[in-house]
């Protein structure tokens, strides 16, 4: 008797559109909750984002050399934090580095559940998801820069139709892991 052998299809293009996919989709999540924190930040403090616009403003107006000394000093501790900020993202970075290797599983396996729960088919879930992190990003990122705002929109619709070549690859099936 001949053994059965499995089909050599590896379907290359499909799975890397789904890592790209997937990857894009926390980015956006990323995005979508950091929007909710400076908007809730915002509603809760309105003084918060309006010391930015108010030291553009401010430096417009002739100032006396007084007042030039106490912003520039604003402005070095806003630098200051800013650079503090970016060391510790690369620290977060680097620490979690391995785990970010492993992250693909994590998310199929995540991804999975939650279409188990709300029984509905995985490419589903993938793309419902996908719409509404980049969806609630845009949004809270065109309040502010409205230019990124259409950045965020475009990546948006790539992400989507990454899922969707990765599932036309597929030949339309109900994914499963």
């Amino acid at each position: 008797m001949k053994k059965q052998q499995k089909p050599t299809e590896k379907h290359y293009f499909a799975r890397v559109c789904r890592v790209l996919g997937r990857f894009c989709m926390c980015i956006g999540a990323i995005f979508a909750v950091g929007g909710i924190i400076l908007a809730f930040l915002r509603l809760t403090d309105p003084s918060f984002t309006d010391s930015f616009t108010s030291t553009i403003q401010h430096s417009a107006v002739e100032v006396t050399t007084q007042e030039a000394q106490t912003t520039n000093i604003n402005t070095a501790s806003q630098f200051v934090l800013i650079i503090v900020a970016l060391a510790i993202a690369t620290a977060i970075i680097a620490l979690f580095w391995r785990a970010l290797k492993s992250y693909n599983n994590a998310l199929r396996t995540l991804i999975s559940k939650c279409a188990k729960l709300i029984h509905a088919p995985i490419f589903g879930v993938e793309i419902i998801a996908t719409l509404v992190f980049w969806m609630l990003a845009t949004i809270f990122i065109t309040r502010e820069l409205p230019l990124l705002g259409l950045c965020t929109l475009a990546i948006l619709i790539i992400n989507e139709l990454l899922f969707v070549f990765a599932w036309a690859s597929y030949g339309r099936p109900a994914y499963t892991l």
